[in-house]
């Protein structure tokens, strides 16, 4: 994802809870918090590919996935989430 950086900071302003977490089978990724998923079972079992972004509720459920990230809906996904806007 190309803004990657601003996003984050955009869900951190919403909710200081929210972290992002890369799940790689490679190397980590500076602004996130790493997982190693060198047999590729964590992306098998939630039918993720290279760039798939979830979007976690507080309570750790599934909020949403995105196979693209769209970050004008992930954004209004988590006020959602949150009681912190209205559909």
């Amino acid at each position: 994802m190309p803004n990657r950086p601003a996003l984050l900071a955009q869900l951190g302003r919403i909710d200081k809870r929210f972290a992002a977490v890369l799940v790689t089978s490679r190397g980590s990724a500076s602004e996130t918090k790493a997982i190693a998923d060198q047999d590729g079972e964590i992306a098998r079992l939630f039918a993720a590919s290279p760039g798939t972004l979830y979007l976690l509720r507080p309570d750790l459920h599934i909020a949403g996935r995105w196979k693209a990230a769209a970050p004008d809906e992930i954004l209004k996904t988590a006020s959602l989430c949150l009681g912190s806007e209205t559909p």
